[in-house]
């Protein structure tokens, strides 16, 4: 998160508990998962901005127009519903994960709902 503006809150929890955060680690994503809420007057609305660690692009994707699943590589990952789980998954081929540049363990993002990636 880059900031956010006045009436937003942060809360951090691991999201279903240490095995589930400990599972989001080895997809290259942290532990802990942040639910922003917005508190503010009834009628106005919040800004939470984002951001990646390098110069990058950020798409937004909904979910349930890519069969319900997308891999993506480690750490793509910004932001996501929380109807979306993320889970891992292997490379296919071993050539794939060696010389493809993604590594072996790639980010399965299942469920309903939109994921913003890097």
């Amino acid at each position: 998160m880059m900031y956010m503006t006045e009436g937003v809150e942060m809360n951090t929890t691991t999201g279903g508990g240490m095995s589930a955060g400990f599972k989001r680690m080895l997809t290259g994503q942290n532990m802990f998962i942040s639910d922003y809420t917005y508190t503010g007057q009834p009628g106005t609305l919040g800004t939470v901005a984002l951001g990646t660690d390098f110069p990058s692009k950020i798409v937004r994707l909904n979910v349930d127009e890519y069969g319900g699943k997308i891999v993506a590589q480690q750490g793509a990952l910004l932001c996501a519903s929380h109807t979306i789980d993320i889970e891992m998954e292997f490379a296919k081929k071993f050539s794939a994960g060696f010389f493809g540049g993604e590594g072996f363990v790639l980010q399965s993002l299942t469920g309903t709902g939109d994921v913003f990636v890097k």
